[in-house]
């Protein structure tokens, strides 16, 4: 390869390094195309929590795609099949992280069904839902205990509570009646809340998540309303409560993030609740579930990615709880993250300001200039630096190279004084000018790193 080919190489590696250094996030790093044609590589632990670089590094290599565990949060699915293909969990008509979070409600996830596919999975919790519908609309144990479910099982009589699919909170019913059951009062002939409990036969009716049933102890874990539960109202005004609580409930329900949730106002005056462990990660409420309550505030919001920042004091600022670290020009999680460079955080440099810290980077970036310029011993060791003390000079008989340098490096410490050294050549200085244009590149090559 000729001098000029190298070069561009070179050049190439610079540009790409450049590119790649400002994807932000892992979805635009590993779809960024460098100048060989493959793709810019993501090291981190999060789709923002990390950084992008245009090969392996000190660090590691990354990866030219982006892990599944970036995917969207499970509540952007409205779809058992699509939610469960995220590795979320399905409940209530909801796409949850895990069935952890949910109690006394059937949850339909990989891990509850171990050996059945997503489509299985999904097509149990559509006839456990057709199932649960169709018992609860039996009104005698003579007439649910006759009813097939979807498995081939009958319906439970629980006296009580009445037909019912399968166990519940409130126990098992039979499959066979002890003897012919008295038919309960006929409710659900009505299909509205106002229907259900201002009908002519005294209101003995309840109304349940859009349901007429015979009594609110029916039901677990739902609203109920009932001339029972609210005897100081009519049942114009207990439809209308009810009607109230369905309104904020799917105006709580559309709300995607912590911010909206609980800025959002109920109709009784008071915000949304969310529950979860961040800002989207988790969902929002109009009252206190089966998950729990939630809150009307959002916890501290986590301060900004290191990645974000572009100056040494945007970097090592400690507003918002974050500790960050800057070198060779970039803004990282920790001094961990590199080695054989120059690494400036507050960690680094205990008691000091983080003004105090970057004018310290600076003077450190100008006395490598400064000395890296220099082309004999005598020249390097009297030149002074920002701290008072002079440059150093470094000679290697070994591999014959030879150098001004600011400080210590990975090629060990120079001498500050040329006693027991002799002035450069001509050819040393030769020698010692191409030593400097290697370093040179190599000092480029780490600050765009």
């Amino acid at each position: 390869m000729t001098a000029d080919d190298i070069c561009q190489i070179e050049q190439n590696a610079r540009n790409d390094d450049t590119l790649c250094g400002s994807q932000r996030n892992c979805a635009d790093c590993t779809s960024t195309t460098k100048s060989d044609g493959r793709n810019c590589r993501w090291l981190g632990s999060g789709d923002d929590e990390g950084f992008c670089q245009s090969s392996c590094g000190m660090a590691g290599c990354g990866s030219d795609t982006c892990p599944s565990s970036f995917a969207s949060s499970c509540d952007n699915f409205n779809s058992c099949l699509g939610c469960l293909d995220q590795s979320c969990a399905w409940a209530v008509g909801s796409c949850l992280p895990s069935c952890d979070i949910i109690a006394d409600v059937s949850c339909y996830s990989a891990q509850n069904f171990p050996n059945m596919s997503a489509t299985e999975i999904c097509e149990a919790e559509k006839n456990d839902v057709a199932d649960a519908s169709l018992c609860m609309g039996k009104r005698t144990c003579d007439e649910c205990t006759a009813t097939v479910k979807s498995d081939g099982e009958g319906c439970q009589w629980l006296e009580d509570f009445g037909c019912m699919s399968g166990c519940s909170m409130m126990g098992c019913g039979v499959n066979t009646c002890q003897s012919s059951s008295s038919p309960s009062p006929s409710c659900d002939g009505f299909d509205s809340c106002l229907g259900c409990l201002g009908q002519s036969d005294g209101g003995t009716c309840a109304w349940a998540a859009g349901s007429c049933i015979n009594a609110c102890n029916m039901v677990a874990d739902v609203a109920c309303y009932s001339s029972s539960n609210y005897p100081n109202n009519t049942a114009d005004e207990i439809c209308r409560i009810e009607q109230k609580a369905k309104d904020d409930e799917t105006l709580c329900g559309s709300q995607r993030n912590c911010a909206d949730c609980t800025s959002t106002t109920k109709s009784d005056g008071g915000e949304c609740l969310w529950l979860g462990d961040g800002d989207s990660g988790g969902f929002c409420q109009s009252f206190c579930g089966l998950a729990g309550c939630g809150s009307p505030t959002c916890p501290s919001s986590p301060p900004p990615s290191c990645n974000n920042f572009d100056s040494c004091l945007g970097c090592l600022d400690q507003s918002g709880g974050r500790s960050c670290a800057w070198a060779a020009g970039s803004c990282l999680p920790s001094c961990d993250f590199i080695a054989d460079a120059s690494c400036y955080s507050t960690k680094s440099f205990p008691g000091m300001l983080a003004t105090d810290i970057c004018q310290a980077e600076n003077n450190d970036m100008d006395d490598a200039s400064l000395c890296i310029s220099k082309e004999t011993c005598d020249e390097c060791t009297a030149t002074i630096k920002s701290d008072g003390e002079g440059c150093q000079w470094f000679e290697d008989e070994d591999t014959d190279t030879s150098g001004c340098m600011s400080s210590c490096g990975m090629m060990g410490c120079g001498v500050s004084t040329c006693s027991l050294l002799d002035t450069a050549s001509s050819g040393n200085v030769l020698l010692a000018k191409t030593n400097i244009w290697i370093a040179a590149v190599l000092f480029v090559v780490i600050l765009s790193w």
